[in-house]
């Protein structure tokens, strides 16, 4: 007999729709499981709770594909907007050189954070920096006002894929979190129905092998 603690979702799934199938259809099954408790009803809300189950799970893995796909278009616009960030930096400090009132307003000293945060505040300081006091860009090789437009653009993507990101991952925990009280009541549920039906069909091996509740011999 299926221990149905213990099986796999896909097998207890699989079980579970087998037991209360059969224990719905077969007249002389549900005959004989009426005085345990069970009947149409007990058997249709056992196949209602699979069919949540499925649904749940292909809502988690579409919700687990959404949070990649988010989490792959963060990382690229974070990257994008760093080394945008990182090249600019490098330039403006051969113009702005540690002491002048270019390096402070910039802020740069020190290096570029590596968590992804810090980095885009720091990115976006030094444009909004740039763009309030153009001044500051004299000096600057290769760097116009259409250049900090364009990386403080990147700097709002990456900010934008971040809040994305963060939405997707707690939608996908928010399904995953949906599963697993949904597969602890069929465990239960299937359980019980099982050992009910295994008293009841004691004398009838042939109706318990319907159900899949057969004790196969080693």
């Amino acid at each position: 007999m299926p221990d149905f603690s213990k099986l796999p979702v896909p097998d207890l799934l699989l079980a579970a729709t087998r037991l209360f199938t059969g224990s719905r259809d077969n007249p002389e099954i549900a005959r004989d499981l009426l005085p345990f408790g069970h009947d149409k009803a007990t058997a249709d809300a056992g196949l209602t709770l699979v069919a949540q189950i499925r649904a749940a799970i292909k809502n988690q893995s579409a919700e687990e594909i959404e949070q990649i796909a988010a989490s792959a278009a963060s990382r690229d616009a974070t990257e994008d907007a760093r080394a945008a960030y990182a090249v600019h930096r490098q330039r403006a400090a051969r113009a702005h050189p540690r002491g002048t009132v270019g390096y402070t307003a910039l802020d740069l000293n020190g290096r570029v954070s590596n968590a992804e945060v810090p980095m885009l505040a720091e990115a976006r300081h030094f444009y909004e920096a740039l763009q309030t006091s153009p001044g500051l860009l004299t000096g600057i090789p290769a760097l116009t006002p259409a250049d900090v437009d364009a990386s403080l653009a990147l700097v709002d993507a990456a900010e934008t894929a971040d809040g994305d990101q963060t939405r997707e991952t707690g939608e996908s925990d928010r399904a995953s979190a949906l599963v697993a009280p949904l597969v602890a009541r069929l465990r239960a549920t299937a359980a019980r129905a099982a050992r009910d039906a295994k008293d009841a069909l004691r004398d009838t091996p042939q109706l318990r092998e319907v159900l899949g509740l057969i004790e196969r011999s080693a």
